[in-house]
């Protein structure tokens, strides 16, 4: 899981950097997307007003073995 496949993946959701935390302790990764819900939560006109709907989006990334 790169930067750069995560917002080849999102494409145009995903205007700013990407940056991804490795959580070892947990065996899981924090990912944060910049610029990417429309300036925020309440101005957002999309209908993921959160950032829920992208993580699931995000776990249909295919990924090398």
């Amino acid at each position: 899981m790169t930067p750069e496949r995560i917002k080849a993946h999102f494409g145009e959701w995903v205007q700013g950097d990407v940056t991804v935390y490795p959580m070892p302790n947990i065996g899981a990764y924090n990912v944060v997307c910049r610029q990417a819900l429309g300036g925020g939560a309440t101005r957002t006109l999309r209908f993921d007003q959160t950032g829920k709907a992208m993580a699931t989006a995000l776990l249909r990334m295919e990924v090398d073995r």
